[in-house]
């Protein structure tokens, strides 16, 4: 997703930096494709930048957020920070905590939407005092709304959205991988096509990435966890959620669903994953379930 927002940002004239210390060869290659001009380290481009946005793994955010707050005081930085990573609003209020009595504005960002088509239909969501410059930055290319002053507003509602489409996502890989097991996969499928169009082609746009980001996927849940549990409300989805993008992090998935090679239909994905070590992990799952 960040190289998304960077290439959105460069065509409205904004020169983009990053570091890359630290990040995947995979990050590296999006920063190179995205045209983004790589700095040696974060405190060059704390000493640099006006705004930072940040679009890390959750587990990571409130490290983030630290180092940029204790380079900004080493360097006596003023600036504004972004959060965009799927957070729980507990954590943005760990990060908000961060950046109390100091030079540093922040905002509380959620993107909700795929990154490849973050101009047509993505939407940023901001929250906090500062949100406004997030409209500044993305004028009309990108859809944004503010959700009022309060950090946290915007993570929640990216924990909702989130929720909704990975449990769409989850429920799928179950009912499936069972068609699958029976023999019925492309009846699944056609009947899944007759009775909720709009569902299959969800999962079409969605499914054939998904293992490239099972890891954040499950991170994401943990953190929806999170909220749901101080709601009072139960957590029972969300665990179970974590518990299956965890293990398709673990299966051969991300390889399945092709990293540079062809798209392939539906169907043939759900053959080559039922063939993956992905069908052992979740049986092992459902027995523990169970």
């Amino acid at each position: 997703m960040g190289s998304a927002l960077a290439e959105v940002l460069r065509d409205r004239g904004f020169e983009v930096i990053t570091t890359l210390t630290g990040r995947s060869p995979r990050s590296t290659e999006y920063c190179e494709r995205s045209g983004v001009a790589a700095r040696k380290c974060l405190a060059d481009v704390v000493s640099q930048a006006d705004v930072i946005i940040s679009t890390v793994t959750p587990d990571a955010a409130v490290a983030v957020a630290s180092q940029v707050r204790r380079e900004a005081a080493r360097l006596d930085a003023s600036l504004i920070y972004v959060d965009a990573n799927s957070v729980s609003p507990q954590t943005i209020g760990r990060i908000a905590d961060e950046f109390q009595d100091s030079n540093i504005q922040f905002v509380d960002a959620a993107i909700h939407g795929l990154a490849s088509r973050l101009k047509t239909q993505g939407t940023i969501f901001a929250s906090g005092s500062a949100a406004g410059v997030v409209s500044e930055l993305f004028g009309t290319d990108v859809r944004v709304r503010i959700l009022g002053g309060e950090p946290g507003n915007a993570s929640l509602m990216k924990m909702t959205l989130g929720g909704m489409s990975k449990g769409i996502i989850g429920l799928f890989l179950q009912s499936s991988l069972l068609a699958q097991h029976v023999g019925m996969a492309d009846e699944f499928c056609d009947e899944l096509g007759h009775y909720y169009p709009d569902v299959l082609n969800f999962v079409e746009r969605s499914l054939p990435t998904f293992g490239q980001h099972a890891a954040r996927r499950a991170a994401e849940m943990r953190e929806l966890e999170a909220s749901l549990s101080v709601a009072g409300l139960p957590t029972g989805m969300a665990v179970e959620l974590s518990r299956l993008f965890s293990a398709l992090n673990e299966s051969d998935m991300a390889a399945v669903c092709g990293r540079g090679v062809q798209p392939m239909s539906l169907k043939k994905l759900i053959e080559l994953l039922s063939e993956s070590r992905l069908s052992v992990i979740t049986d092992r799952l459902a027995a523990t379930v169970v």
